[in-house]
This record gives structure tokens, sequence and C-alpha cells, in this order.
């Protein structure tokens, strides 16, 4: 690096305490040295780099790929360049950028495992799931023993509901790094999902001997002891989610202590509703168990406010944002910690079996005057999911219902959210099969008047979806499409295919993932 005249300090003696710190961990210190120096070398790449990489540690990914895209602006051939570019796009979840700039990197050399590996990774977050198994194909045919690889196509075999496939991937892997967690995890949910719920147990056991702790695996162990009916266990390790990434908490501006117990009545209480919509229905069941509480408030999505006001005396509900306005509250709890208190013994949910929404029946009335045909039942009708992760794995098509949908004694009508215009024009025109719309009901915003709507409804056929949990909460008779695997969700397990939580929804499961025939045959003959 040549010395400018004007400078008053050595530039090479300063890029070498830079260089230093970098290597004794010390990002913030040589993030400082790199920044004053690219000021006065603005276009030399070794700097630019070296400040993307203490960027990069310091998890500052806007600035670490803002220095490596300006690097790689002065010299397009530099290929390491490229490959520290696709991480921090990864991690800025621009996985579409960093799946070209991986693609540079394999252009320079085909067998670059951890280009393979990673690039694989990314179309697998962008569920282009066959993709992604070609690539890490490519990689396992250099190398069939990499265990990032195995274990990268086990998740990927598991996304694609090939779940055995998975397994002995899993086991291919843990042989190769038998102290690795997740590997357990993944094993373990794959062993669910094709009901070896023992075996499931004994790796979630094994992960959780690696590090007793571990909230994923307690959580994942959690969905499986729910499922089977040991509530008690399954609730203990259900509060580990409270570590994972997608609890997300809201802000309290004043001191509010976390719930430890529900002893003294006298108290108040901010509940909040966690995760989705339906989670928030679902666990609004056991609301029924805080009569004798004197000051309980609820904070949940905007769109249940109106629903679950008229349908809870005693309770007042305000949306997330309005949290930052509470005082004098005495504890927080989010919402499904009720079930550790409420729903230990299946006699604990048996005495709970009223419906617990309750539409608005003006609306409602007039909802019925609409969709009424003289001679027919009136059955909603909603067949998506829009879950980011598991949403295809629970969503149907109209073609694969067009068995139950020509039934001459139904009358159907959309409950779906979302733009259906296309796929019930397309159903018109080439079954002849019309689907009733209220174009008066936004069946995604306004949940008190589909709650109406459903209620309109004479039976409900529905995937698992707000829908679901809408249709059960208020009693209405419903038939659920419930899918294989990835998607079937803990709730909607119980033996005689009853909902514990719905007694009013009757599950449908499919026997193999993605395969429907069975379910719509088995409705075909209820109805």
């Amino acid at each position: 690096m040549s010395k400018k005249k004007d400078l008053s300090f050595d530039p090479n003696h300063l890029s070498q305490q830079g260089i230093k710190y970098l290597n004794e961990g010390n990002f913030d210190k040589s993030k400082e040295i790199f920044s004053q120096l690219i000021i006065h070398f603005p276009d030399n790449t070794d700097l630019l780099n070296l400040l993307g990489f203490a960027n990069l540690q310091l998890h500052s990914y806007d600035e670490s790929y803002e220095a490596y895209t300006k690097s790689i602006e002065i010299n397009p051939n530099q290929v390491e360049v490229f490959f520290n570019r696709a991480i921090v796009g990864t991690a800025l979840k621009r996985l579409n950028d960093a799946i070209k700039d991986y693609a540079v990197v394999l252009s320079h050399n085909p067998k670059n495992m951890d280009a393979l590996i990673n690039q694989s990774v990314a179309y697998q977050d962008i569920q282009n799931y066959e993709e992604g198994l070609k690539l890490v194909n490519i990689a396992l045919s250099y190398n069939p023993n990499n265990f990032k690889a195995l274990s990268n196509r086990g998740n990927l075999y598991q996304n694609l509901f090939r779940y055995k496939e998975a397994i002995v991937d899993f086991e291919l892997a843990i042989q190769l790094e038998p102290g690795i967690l997740e590997t357990y995890v993944n094993k373990g949910n794959s062993l669910k999902f094709i009901g070896k719920l023992t075996e499931a147990a004994e790796a979630f056991e094994e992960a959780l001997a690696i590090d007793k702790n571990n909230a994923s695996a307690q959580f994942h162990y959690s969905i499986l002891l729910l499922s089977q009916k040991k509530f008690t266990d399954g609730w203990k390790k259900y509060k580990f989610r409270k570590e994972l990434k997608f609890f997300n908490p809201p802000t309290f501006t004043s001191n509010i202590k976390n719930c430890m117990n529900l002893d003294n009545k006298n108290s108040s209480f901010v509940l909040w509703g966690e995760q989705g919509v339906g989670d928030q229905i679902i666990y609004a069941s056991m609301l029924g168990n805080l009569k004798e509480y004197k000051n309980i408030t609820i904070a949940l999505d905007a769109r249940l406010i109106d629903l679950f006001s008229r349908s809870f005396e005693g309770i007042k509900f305000i949306t997330f944002e309005d949290v930052n306005n509470l005082s004098k509250i005495d504890y927080q709890m989010p919402f499904a910690d009720l079930g550790y208190f409420y729903r230990n013994e299946l006699s604990d949910f048996r005495n709970n079996i009223k419906p617990f929404l309750f539409s608005d029946k003006k609306k409602m009335a007039e909802y019925k005057k609409k969709i009424s045909k003289k001679d027919k039942l009136i059955c909603g009708i909603s067949w998506k999911s829009h879950n980011k992760t598991i949403g295809h794995s629970k969503s149907i098509t109209l073609k694969d219902l067009v068995p139950i949908l020509e039934c001459d004694n139904l009358s159907f009508v959309d409950l779906q959210y979302g733009d259906t215009s296309e796929e019930r024009s397309t159903l018109k025109d080439k079954n002849n099969i019309n689907i009733q719309k209220l174009a008066s009901v936004d069946n995604y915003n306004d949940l008190d008047s589909l709650a109406a709507l459903i209620d309109a409804c004479d039976i409900v056929l529905t995937v698992s979806n707000v829908t679901a949990h809408l249709a059960g909460a208020l009693g209405k008779k419903t038939y659920l499409m419930v899918p294989c695997g990835v998607g079937s969700m803990w709730y909607w397990h119980r033996d005689d295919h009853q909902s514990l939580w719905y007694p009013s929804v009757e599950m449908f499961r499919q026997d193999e993932p993605q395969g429907w025939s069975g379910v719509i045959g088995d409705i075909l003959r209820k109805i």
C-alpha cells in the first residue's frame, strides 16, 4: 500500500494492526481501522474485503455486503469474495442473489463442496427443494461421506415428504459426526412424521443427552409429547419455545413480571397471543378457566378484537400495539402457557367442549339469506394455507376436490382468504361448478364477518388454516383435511378423528404425504 504524502500515519503499519486485531477476534477495533484506511484508499480491494469480513463477524451484514459489492465492482475476478458475499446475502435473506454468487464460484470450480452445499441450502430456503437436491447429490457424488451434505440432503428429503430416505441420511450423518445435536432432532422429526413415535422419542432423548437445555430439542420433543396426549411433560418442554427465534413477545414499557403461577386471582394479568391467528383462537378455548379472575387483559391480533370482545365477558382485549399503554399490571404471560395450568388431562378437554366464539347474529342472518339454496346444504370451503414454511403441505387444489364439489346436495361458499377468482373461474369453465363468493366479506382482514359467514353455513370443509380454527371455535360441523407429516399440527391429533380442542371438527388424515384421494373418498362417504 503506497503512502500518500499528506498522511500523518503509516497506512501499512495501521493495516497490519487491523489484521492483528482481526486475528485476535477484536472485530470492532479492526473495523474501526479498516474504515479509517478506506477513507484514504477507497479503491483498495484488500481493505474492502477485510472490512467486509470484520462486519460479517460483527453481524453487520448490510455494511459487509456493501464492502464486498464495491470490491467486486472494482475487480470482478475475486472468486473468494463472491463466496463471502453469498454468505452475507444468505444472512440478509437475499437468497436469489446468494444463489447467483455461488454460481460464480462454481463456474470456476464445479467441485467446490462448500459452494455446492451452501447453494443447496439457499434453494431449500426459497422452497425449491428439487433444485437443492440436485446440488447436494452432486456434492455427494464427489464425497459420499460429507457430513454437511448428508445432513442437508436429509433436510431436503424431509421437505419433499421422503421421510424414510431422510432418516437414512440422518443416521449416516450421525455415524460420521455423532456429537451434532441438530441431526438427532431432525431424525426425530422424520420418525415422528411417519408415526414411529417411540423411535422419535429416542432420537430427541439422544439430542438432549448432548445438551439437556437445548431449546430446539426440547421444543420439538414437546410437540411429540403433546400429540401423544402426554400433556404434563409436553407443556413443560413447550416452554422452551420462548428461547427460539419464532417466539416474538411484545415490548412492555412498564416493568411487568413474568407469570409463574395463577394463584392470586386478585392480581392483574396481561396475556398475549403468540404465533398465528389460529394459535390465538385455539388457546382462547382456555379463557373460560379465568372467570374468577378480576383483572384480565389480552393482547392479540387486531382482526380478532371484535369477535373476542363479543364472546368473552369481563376480559379486556387490546391490540399488540396497545401494550405500550398498559400500566399497573402485575403479571404477563404468553397465551399458550395456559395449557400448562388448564390442559393436563383428557378430562380437562372434555369438561370444556362448548363453543366459545359467537358470531354477529345479525350479519349471520343476512349472509344466510344470500347463500341459501333450496334443498341444498350450504358448505363453506377453504382449501389453502399460506403458511410460508409448511403451507404447501397443508393445501389442496380445487381440482382435487372436484369429486366432493360435484355432490348434488351441496352448495359451496368460498371461505378461502386471498384472491381466488382465477381458481373459481377455472373450476366453472372446466367442470361447470360454481362456488359462491360474497364480495362484501373480506375473508382475510375482516375475521368477524368471516366468522358470521362460517356460522351461516351448514357444514365446513377446510384444510388446516384459520378457517378451521374459527369453525371449530364456533361449534360448526367441520370436515378437516389433515396432511401426513409436516403440517400435521400436534393439536389435530386424536385417535377417534375428533379434535380434542374442537369437538365439532372431524379430522380426515392423509395416509401418505401429498396423497389426498383417500381423504376425499372418506369425506364423500360421510356426506
